[in-house]
């Protein structure tokens, strides 16, 4: 019976040992959230710039395919951005005149994109902003696509890039750069961080 009780007395784990435990469990729960954070982030950005692109995309394939808003008029359509505190990416159209017209040394034109109209707000996330049009912290700029190619139109002042961030740190894996050609109408994401450059092109 007196064995069965020192050995009782010697069971268990002592204050410092469980303080030990508690230490160590804290601190990889703090590097585990750490790391969850950091993904996230990247990956809000990330999505903002896939959903933009594709919503770049679906005005391309709609002036394309020739669909109409409703109101029997052919639109050409894109997006605009804006940077700064109060900027962002919105949905634009305006009205296309199919009818050519001479334009002397140029030629014939095949027709024009009318007055800018914006239509609705591309959703974000509140975090994630227009940190640059081109090399300026403030300014706009469009990308535009119009009847019946789809081919990008010279309606305002054409995106040649633009710089996506999320929240204020400044690191470069929380943004993303945008770049757009106007030629082929085709957009690239490049992570800034890792340098890859992904080229994002669905065409119908």
């Amino acid at each position: 019976m007196k064995k069965t009780e020192r050995q009782s007395d010697r069971a268990g784990f002592t204050l410092i040992e469980m303080l030990i435990v508690v230490t160590i469990v804290g601190l990889l729960s703090m590097m585990a959230i750490g790391s969850y954070t950091h993904y996230r982030k990247s990956s809000l950005v990330g999505l903002a710039a896939d959903n933009i692109v594709s919503s770049l995309y679906k005005a391309r394939d709609e002036v394309k395919l020739g669909k109409q808003s409703g109101d029997d008029k052919v639109y050409c359509k894109g997006l605009k951005f804006v940077a700064g505190d109060n900027g962002g990416v919105m949905e634009i159209r305006s009205e296309f005149n199919a009818q050519k017209s001479w334009g002397g040394d140029d030629g014939w034109s095949k027709g024009s994109c009318g007055q800018i109209e914006e239509v609705g707000d591309i959703a974000l996330d509140d975090l994630v902003e227009v940190k640059e049009v081109g090399d300026l912290d403030m300014g706009e700029c469009v990308f535009f696509y119009s009847p019946p190619n789809g081919e990008v139109s010279g309606v305002g002042v054409t995106c040649g890039n633009v710089l996506l961030k999320y929240g204020d740190s400044g690191e470069d894996q929380f943004e993303r750069k945008l770049q757009f050609n106007g030629n082929t109408g085709i957009v690239n994401i490049t992570n800034l961080n890792t340098k890859d450059e992904e080229v994002v092109d669905d065409e119908i």
